[in-house]
């Protein structure tokens, strides 16, 4: 589960790097100079071949795997960073700034990994009902304690294995992988909208909120989009029938909600057309 983020830290440096790098450089040249001077005396066979030789080669050998490996730690500190760097800014694009939950790219990484034929799977859908009034009349820093304090109380409802996301604005997705039966998946789904509707501390909010959730549970080999706008099918007619409730899809939803469509678009024809007497 994506964990809340956290701001990034700056790159560290060494005290002292220019300094380092120096001393690095003047032991390897040094080394270089020393096996290089050993080296030559050992070919001219002069006054320097014997035991001064051996140690300059030895001294200048010393220098250089000194030098070697202040080079290779000071890369292998450089890579960890670098590591722990990617993994924060990773961490940050998988995460929603306001609530700290996931977000849209998180749960459509989550949904494509999770779906396949067979799965046991459900997706809510959790809309919150009258955030924008809520934004117009107290304004929206207290519309974003709302989101934050949604965000907790639908991570209150779930299991260590249920994922909640927040996909825009006032909609989150709740992803449950082993989600169990039809039983378990209403007992969340009703958890989620009741708690959301508990009242917020007066000097927090002081009017109520609710929430409607669209539930779509895995058949056959439905694909994510199918998963997707069942849920949202079922979403609508959650919203259409009152608010603050739920609604599980079924195929039958779906064909009542077609035929509403269908419905509105003829009566929009008509009365373009001058068809009503």
């Amino acid at each position: 589960m994506p964990k809340p983020t956290v701001p990034l830290k700056p790159v560290s440096r060494p005290v002292g790097g220019a300094a380092l790098r120096l001393a690095i450089a003047m032991a390897l040249s040094a080394g270089l100079v020393a096996v290089a001077i050993g080296v030559a005396g050992v070919v001219s066979g002069g006054a320097w071949s014997g035991t001064v030789t051996r140690s300059l080669v030895i001294a200048g050998i010393a220098l250089l795997g000194a030098a070697l490996m202040v080079v290779t730690l000071h890369l292998y500190r450089a890579r960890t960073e670098l590591a722990q760097r990617r993994a924060e800014i990773e961490d940050m694009s998988s995460v929603d700034a306001l609530t700290g939950v996931a977000n849209r790219r998180a749960f459509e990484r989550e949904l494509e990994r999770n779906v396949r034929p067979g799965a046991d799977l459900a997706l809510l859908l959790v809309d919150l009902d009258n955030l924008k009034s809520i934004n117009d009349s107290v304004g929206h820093s207290i519309g974003d304690e709302v989101l934050r304090g949604t965000a907790a109380r639908i991570q209150g409802c779930l299991r260590t294995t249920d994922i909640v996301s927040r996909l825009s604005g006032d909609e989150f997705a709740v992803l449950l992988p082993r989600a169990g039966d039809r039983d378990d998946v209403e007992v969340i789904a009703r958890r989620i909208v009741e708690a959301v509707q508990q009242p917020y501390p007066a000097d927090v909010l002081s009017c109520t909120i609710s929430a409607s959730a669209g539930v779509a549970m895995m058949e056959g080999d439905a694909a994510p989009g199918e998963l997707l706008r069942n849920a949202d099918v079922a979403l609508t007619c959650a919203k259409r029938e009152g608010k603050c409730r739920y609604v599980i899809y079924r195929a039958e939803v779906h064909s009542s909600e077609v035929e509403r469509i269908d419905f509105e678009r003829d009566l929009r024809i008509a009365l373009e057309q001058d068809q009503f007497v």
